[in-house]
């Protein structure tokens, strides 16, 4: 068995040879076995205890019976006590999400590779319990050899050998280990799985655990196709955040490549069910993940990031100088004589009557019922109106900055000045004010 561990590590490059590693000991069975076939293989392994505070005493003796054995190996050894049932009222998670975050996250601050002992059953296990969910390729792909974790990775060390490898390893060398007493009980869905699922599709197929894990390979090997093919979609119709939905429905299979897009903005299934299902719905439409926002648009979909904090900075322009009024937005204000003052074309630049404004001027997002007098055209119009017919999205909409000379408008900012300030034949003094977006 230590041999074919020792391929194992070796195929999937998971440890360079003799190297330290923090292994995740949680004094089971398959932790113990994990410990003792990396010391016996000549790695450096430091051992990392969490006492979760959930068993009482039961939890205290594991601390004991692994400080037991990390002394009798002469291992360096780490314990961290967390109180998890707090922490999973204070996130609002389970109690097996809370400990787990806990336990990574303290884990991610040795800065060194970490091993868990997760073997092959657990990973027919895993296979079992999302098929049962309901899950895409990478849920049936079950576990891998190595995953990220921050800047190190973690390990599986055990996923080519059994439960049953590794109690007869454990016998062989006469080595104990503890018992969780909740492993034992049909409270929770793995060990429905462990202790009658499996037993039951056992009766089937004596090698269950074998067939499941030689699924999971070749789903995975499967995976690694699939994610060049999306890859390939996604490239066609995913540009600067907005999703093309006549080349989204040119794809094959365009409900899982938008899913494979949205899922990486944190849109869960449920959220991409409902776009695709009004895809061809009228613009305007919101969604929202933790992070981002989605606009159906006319032509696909708009992603923006929550920026809850983009606001005008500086309300006020000064008469002469910079200043920024947006995270991206900068405004320069100059005045020059009208003689011989030639105005500029560019929609970034507005050329006022300085006389006829009233200081000072102010700048705020555009607003519902705004309206102003475009220069170019008769009469006034509804700001919004105006934005609508450049067909300009919600999201930019959302961001418009309107200039105001007392309480008209004298600028949407970096598109029309109002006809009412305008430079004429009888100005004087021109106020020029130049829009630049910095990002």
């Amino acid at each position: 068995m230590i041999s074919r561990i020792k391929s194992f590590i070796a195929d999937h490059a998971l440890l360079a040879d003799g190297s330290r590693v923090l292994v995740a000991v949680s004094g089971g069975a398959d932790s113990v076995c994990l410990l003792l076939v990396l010391h016996e293989l000549g790695f450096s392994p430091v051992v990392a205890h969490c006492n979760f505070s959930l068993r009482g005493d039961e939890s205290d003796r594991d601390e004991a019976f692994v400080r037991s054995l990390c002394q009798r190996l002469n291992v360096e050894f780490h314990v961290r006590r967390f109180d998890t049932r707090a922490e999973a009222r204070r996130t609002g998670k389970s109690i097996e999400m809370a400990a787990r975050d806990l336990r990574y996250d303290w884990f991610a601050q040795f800065g060194l590779p970490v091993a868990v002992a997760h073997h092959r059953d657990d990973n027919a296990e895993t296979l079992l319990l999302n098929l049962v969910r309901g899950s895409g390729l990478t849920g049936l792909s079950a576990m891998h050899p190595s995953r990220p974790l921050g800047s190190v990775s973690v390990v599986r060390p055990l996923l080519c050998v059994s439960r049953a490898e590794i109690e007869d390893f454990l016998r062989s060398r006469g080595e104990s280990f503890v018992t969780d007493s909740t492993n034992l009980e049909d409270d929770a869905r793995r060990n429905v799985v462990r202790h009658r699922l499996l037993p039951l599709l056992a009766e089937l197929n004596p090698s269950i655990a074998d067939s499941l894990n030689l699924t999971a390979q070749h789903l995975s090997e499967v995976k690694q196709i699939y994610d060049i093919a999306v890859s390939s979609c996604i490239d066609r119709c995913l540009h600067d955040n907005v999703i093309s939905l006549p080349s989204l429905l040119a794809t094959p299979a365009p409900r899982t490549v938008l899913f494979e897009i949205l899922s990486r903005y944190g849109f869960n299934s449920q959220q991409v069910d409902a776009v695709w299902a009004e895809r061809d719905g009228v613009s305007g439409r919101v969604y929202e993940s933790g992070t981002w926002r989605l606009l159906r648009d006319r032509e696909g979909w708009l992603l923006r990031a929550k920026d809850d904090d983009y606001r005008v900075l500086t309300s006020v322009l000064p008469l002469e100088g910079e200043v920024r009024v947006a995270p991206d937005l900068v405004l320069s204000v100059s005045r020059h004589p009208a003689a011989g003052y030639v105005i500029p074309t560019d929609a970034s630049v507005v050329s006022l009557d300085l006389e006829r404004l009233a200081f000072p001027l102010t700048v705020r997002f555009a607003r519902e019922g705004d309206r102003f007098a475009p220069f170019g055209m008769t009469g006034s119009r509804l700001v919004s109106d105006y934005l609508t017919d450049l067909h300009l999205s919600l999201f930019d909409k959302e961001r418009q900055l309107l200039l105001f000379s007392g309480d008209e408008i004298a600028w949407v900012v970096g598109r029309r000045p109002s006809a009412t300030f305008a430079v004429s034949p009888s100005t004087r003094f021109v106020l020029r004010i130049v829009a630049r977006r910095t990002n």
